[in-house]
Order: structure tokens, then sequence, then C-alpha cells
């Protein structure tokens, strides 16, 4: 029963954000190339596995504290990213946001060279994201 009822919130969502005129992006659980919070928990388990003894649970809570705040600075340059993903995928796999559903697949191509020029762009702005992970330490 209870799996019924959990196959049948998404299409709920769907109905209901559909009457009010929005579409639902359905993300992959727990990927952090389009979840930047995933890519700020990681900073935190980092921050509280490099520096945890095993001595207590009051500790390891404070690790997870600090942690957090390790990660807040970083939180611009992952959404940035993030964004940056999302743009990448939607055009890499032809995503069209705006189509109903059932719409018809239609799959543009594009030569080598137009791809390569692009791809070179792209790694200077991935370049300027780079979170140092000692400026975290501040």
């Amino acid at each position: 029963m209870a799996r019924q009822v959990e196959n049948q919130v998404p299409l709920a969502v769907e109905e209901i954000t559909r009457r009010f005129g929005y579409h639902v992006l359905w993300l992959p659980p727990y990927h952090p190339d389009l979840n930047p919070i995933e890519e700020a928990w990681g900073i935190t388990k980092g921050h509280v596995a490099y520096e945890n003894d095993g001595s207590d649970f009051t500790k390891v809570k404070a690790l997870v504290i600090e942690g957090l705040e390790k990660a807040e600075p970083a939180w611009p340059k992952l959404v940035k990213r993030t964004m940056r993903n999302e743009a990448r995928y939607i055009k890499e796999d032809r995503i069209r946001l705006n189509e109903p559903p059932g719409s018809p697949l239609l799959i543009e191509t594009e030569t080598e060279t137009e791809t390569e020029d692009e791809d070179e762009g792209e790694e200077e702005e991935e370049e300027e994201d780079m979170i140092d992970m000692n400026e975290l330490d501040d």
C-alpha cells in the first residue's frame, strides 16, 4: 500500500505544478552536479572525517558545525557551478524544458569543430570555480 502511494506522489506533484503553469525538473538524488547541497555536505563530511579522533559524540557534533561553517563561503561557487552544469546538460542532452510530456524527441547534431571550441571556454570557466580546500581552513 505504501509503495502505491509513493508511486503516485510524483504524478500528483507534476499535475499540481502543471495546473499552475510550472514544470517539475526531477533531479537525480544525492548527485552533486545538480544539487549544490551535496557538495556542501561533502565539504562538511570531509572536515569531520579529517578531524575526528573518535573520542565522543559531542566532538563530532562540534565538527559538523565547523564543517558547515567551512562550506558556507563556498556556497556561491557551488551554486554557480550547478547552474553551469544544468545549462551544459540541457544543451548536450538537447533537453527542452517547455515541451509537454510525450512530445517527439528531436536530436540536433553539430560538427566536432563547434564542440571543441565550446569545450575550451568551459574549461576556463571551470578553473575559475575551483574550490581551494586550503581556503576553507581559514
